[in-house]
């Protein structure tokens, strides 16, 4: 299976410096800086996966999926998803 994805994603960054003046700096005070960004892109990217069942009895089967999803670098963000599914259904 192949398909397009699309996702809503919320990202926070964040940094904090803070230093103390050199010996040599007259009048220079400790200081702390701090500076954060957010932002709510749409991420689009697209997804592959393959799946299987087996027949375990005449009307018990197990499934077996794996899906790969990539999206589309946003704001030097790089972001992908691995899955592994497994289940097992009954026919009536």
């Amino acid at each position: 299976m192949v398909g397009v994805a699309v996702s809503w994603t919320q990202t926070n960054r964040s940094i904090t410096v803070s230093g103390t003046p050199s010996l040599g700096s007259p009048g220079g005070a400790p200081f702390v800086i701090t500076n954060s960004a957010e932002s709510v892109p749409i991420l689009w990217g697209y997804s592959a996966g393959i799946a299987t069942d087996f027949l375990v009895m005449s009307n018990v089967f197990q499934r077996a999926e794996y899906e790969f999803v990539q999206f589309l670098t946003v704001s030097n963000i790089k972001a992908n998803i691995n899955a592994v599914r497994g289940g097992v259904g009954f026919k009536f």
